[in-house]
Parts: structure tokens; C-alpha cells; sequence
């Protein structure tokens, strides 16, 4: 079984990765590959809602049926204060890892991004442990050591409609949080390494 889950996580990365470089740049796109990835989502399926999620299984399931590219706004289902609140966990910035590029970018347009914090206090959750941070964030074992990492101080950031070309059709879910719980918001402009902090994996987490 674990060695299945494995399998499915490296099969979502692969595919992202390699459909992100057949576009504008080589990063990896955080999707949706948290702690529940290894459940394969159908469109049919029902996802259950996590704690303090504003949307019933049924509003989710409405919404995952709807062709990517043609789903709603979030602002059309989810409550401003959700919204806001959400939003609020990027006010101390926000983290994107990624793998260099020729063309300069860390991502896409609406690239998918994770709250400065949480990464941060994903670290002291763990002890410093780089295999289950990969774990908790679907990443491929060792992907974080190659990696770099992205910080936006003041991220102009929004919650995915699922429309995003990172938005994987078997792996994302509405409302801004990944399927392993995970809060995530997208950045609008495609963002130049020029215009943001580039750190090794060590220097973020050690508050170098």
C-alpha cells in the first residue's frame, strides 16, 4: 500500500512537471498531493469536508463535475469572511518551491503557493524532518533537496478556482486547501526570481 501511494504521488509530480515545462517554465506546481493524496479523487467522488470548511460534500461534488476552465469564482460560493481569513494566513508571506529555470520564472501565471508560517512551523512540527515535510506537502522523496524556495513578502494572493494550470483534475479541491489539509492561495503575475527571496531549503528553515 505505501509503495502504491508512492507511486500515485511521483505520478502527479511527473505529470505537473512535465506539463509546466511543455508551457513557460520547469517549477513544480503544488497541487493536490497532501496526507489524503493516495485516495485517487474521481469527479464523482465525495470528498469530506475538513474542520471549519464553509462548503457542504455536496457543494464540493458540484463543483469538482464542472469542466476545468469553466468553474467559478471562489468569491460565487465561499463567504467573504472565509475569504478573508484565509487569506490573512499570507500576510507574513508566502513560499514557493521550485527548480530553476532558463526562463527566469519560479512558475506559472497563478502558480500555487503555501503561507510562510506554515511551512515554517511545519519545520518545528517535525523536528527538522525533510522526509516528512515531503510527505505532508506531496512532494517526491528528495525533492527538497534540490529544490529552491521562493518568498514573496507581500504575495498578491488569491484562493484557486481549480481552473489554474496547476489545478490537477484528479487532486484538486475548492475552498483553498489542499486534499491533505494544507492552506494554499495562487499569485496572480508570473514572478521572476529577480523579483523575489531565493533561499536553499537549509537558510528557510534555519531563519538564515
Amino acid at each position: 500500500m505505501v509503495k502504491q501511494e508512492k507511486l500515485m504521488r511521483m505520478q502527479v509530480y511527473l505529470s505537473t512537471e512535465l506539463g509546466v515545462i511543455g508551457g513557460t517554465t520547469g517549477a513544480l506546481n503544488l497541487v493536490k498531493t497532501g496526507a489524503k493524496s493516495a485516495v485517487k479523487l474521481g469527479k464523482a467522488d465525495i470528498i469530506s469536508s475538513p474542520a471549519g470548511y464553509p462548503l457542504t460534500e455536496a457543494k464540493i461534488n458540484e463543483i469538482l463535475l464542472i469542466e476545468k476552465g469553466k468553474r467559478p469564482n471562489p468569491t460565487e460560493y465561499l463567504p467573504k469572511e472565509y475569504i478573508d481569513a484565509h487569506l490573512s494566513q499570507f500576510d507574513d508571506g508566502a513560499v514557493r518551491f521550485f527548480v530553476p529555470h532558463k526562463s527566469g520564472t519560479i512558475g506559472p501565471e497563478n502558480a500555487f503557493v503555501l503561507p510562510k508560517t506554515y511551512v515554517e512551523n511545519l519545520y518545528k512540527a517535525t523536528e527538522g524532518n525533510i522526509n516528512l515535510i515531503e510527505d505532508k506537502l506531496g512532494l517526491p522523496s528528495g525533492y527538497l533537496s534540490y529544490a529552491k524556495v521562493a518568498i514573496i513578502d507581500k504575495p498578491n494572493v488569491k484562493i484557486p478556482s481549480g481552473n489554474e494550470i496547476g489545478a490537477h483534475p484528479d487532486y484538486w479541491t475548492p475552498g483553498g486547501k489542499t486534499s491533505g489539509n494544507v492552506p494554499e492561495a495562487i499569485i496572480s503575475e508570473q514572478l521572476k526570481e529577480s523579483d523575489v527571496i531565493i533561499k536553499n531549503i537549509e537558510d528557510l528553515f534555519n531563519g538564515k
